[in-house]
């Protein structure tokens, strides 16, 4: 299986190696995800979806992140504009979609339905929705 590999050093100064394999997952552990920056790439409304029939029209959209290793990871998901805390906000409303598998201790995949899972909670644990409504202000006005 042929695979780029990068070395960093994490704040705990144990080195972790981000690989790309084969089939073109980057396959690491979720505690590296976390400790992974990831730079916005970019973000837009989705013109196409119908409003929602229960709460009138819903704004929804995409954004897309990157991680400035090599190579790089790569992460976007679908969002809504969601009123938070009498402001408005963004909130993640599907699973994400990465080039990340993530691994267990015995670099064992931990497969796409719970890798997506735990991207999904390590994404909303990110301040990402005023980057997002920045991005959107900026493209739409």
């Amino acid at each position: 299986m042929s695979q780029h590999s990068v070395t960093h050093s994490s704040s705990s100064g144990v080195i972790t190696s981000i690989s790309l394999s084969a089939d073109g997952y980057i396959r690491l552990r979720p505690l590296l995800f976390q400790a992974t920056e990831l730079q916005h790439l970019m973000s837009g409304l989705d013109d196409g979806v119908l409003p929602r029939m229960d709460s009138g029209a819903a704004i929804v959209g995409y954004t897309e992140w990157v991680s400035l290793t090599n190579p790089a990871i790569t992460v976007g998901w679908d969002w809504q504009l969601s009123a938070m805390d009498g402001a408005p906000g963004c909130v993640r409303i599907a699973d994400p979609f990465s080039n990340v598998m993530f691994i267990d201790e015995d670099s064992r995949d931990l497969g796409p339905v719970r890798t997506a899972r735990l991207l999904g909670e390590a994404i909303d644990a990110r301040p990402w929705s005023s980057t997002v409504l920045a991005a959107i202000a900026a493209r739409y006005s």
